[in-house]
């Protein structure tokens, strides 16, 4: 049965696509929104994957860690991890970004 939406709501309550994502990035947009779904259902899941996929278009390709140490790539990861838990891949290709200049400004 089909529920009347107030009108504050946005129309747009469609999952949208992330069949062009890599398949590491696509599980990870959605297991940073797994927890919106779980609380606040389907149309904020939605709403959390379609901002999870606008950053990934904001964001540069992760950098390449060539060039580093294992130490310092291990380093990074570890340093970026908990943004990609938290805020999506996005949010960790960006950190490795920064981390990257942080590390060639040390050298």
């Amino acid at each position: 049965s089909a529920t009347a939406t107030p009108a504050t709501q946005p129309q747009d309550t469609t999952e949208p696509d992330l069949s062009g994502l890599k398949k590491a990035d696509k599980e990870s947009v959605e297991l940073t929104c797994a927890s919106e779904r779980l609380s606040q259902g389907a149309t904020k899941y939605n709403e959390c994957l379609r901002k999870q996929l606008d950053s990934l278009k904001a964001t540069p390709n992760p950098p390449s860690l060539a060039g580093l140490s294992s130490a310092e790539c291990e380093d990074i990861v570890l340093t970026c991890s908990n943004e990609k838990l938290i805020h999506g891949p996005g949010a960790y290709n960006a950190c490795l970004v920064q981390q990257l200049k942080k590390k060639k400004k040390l050298k």
